[in-house]
C-alpha cells in the first residue's frame, strides 16, 4: 500500500514498494515506487468575460481580436473561420484581421492547424485540466512555427 505524502506546493506523492517482474528475464524483484502528481497549482483563473467588459471602452482593435480569440476558442484551443469570417463575428476590420493573425502566429500566440483553423497556444491558455493541458501542449509543438518556417 503507498502512502500519500503532500508537499509544500500542493503536489502529490505516492510512495510505496512493488513487486514487479523484468519482462525479458522473468525474474521477480521488490522496488520502491514513488508516483508524483502535479496538480494545477500554477494556473490563475482568469474571468474573461469580466475583464472583457470593464476595458472595452478602452480596447483597440487588435485587443478586441485577442481577448475575442480567448473568449472563443473551444476545449482543443481553436478557432475556425477565414478572416472574412472573423472580421464578421468580432466585428472588426478584415485589414485589421489580415494583420493581427500574422503576427501571433510569428509571436507564437497561435499556429495555423489548417487552412481558416488555429490554434492557441497551451503554454498561455487552456480551460482544461492539467493532463488534457498536457495533451494540447503535445498538439501544438508538433504544429509547424512561424519561426520555422
Amino acid at each position: 500500500m503507498a502512502n500519500k505524502i503532500i508537499d509544500a506546493k500542493g503536489n502529490v506523492h505516492y510512495v510505496g514498494n512493488k513487486r514487479l517482474v523484468d519482462l525479458e528475464t522473468g525474474e521477480e524483484f521488490n522496488a520502491q515506487t514513488i508516483v508524483k502528481s502535479v496538480g494545477d497549482n500554477d494556473f490563475k483563473k482568469l474571468f474573461l468575460s469580466e475583464i472583457i467588459e470593464k476595458i472595452e471602452g478602452f480596447t483597440n482593435a487588435k485587443m478586441k481580436f485577442m481577448f475575442w480569440f480567448l473568449e472563443n476558442a473551444d476545449k482543443q484551443n481553436r478557432i475556425i473561420g477565414t478572416y472574412e469570417q472573423l472580421s464578421e463575428k468580432i466585428g472588426i476590420s478584415y485589414p485589421t484581421i489580415s494583420r493581427v493573425i500574422p503576427l501571433l502566429k510569428k509571436s507564437d500566440i497561435i499556429r495555423c492547424i489548417s487552412p481558416s483553423v488555429y490554434m492557441l497556444n497551451p503554454d498561455l491558455v487552456a480551460a482544461v485540466t492539467s493532463t488534457s493541458r498536457a495533451n494540447l501542449l503535445i498538439k501544438y509543438k508538433a504544429l509547424p512555427s512561424e519561426n520555422e518556417e
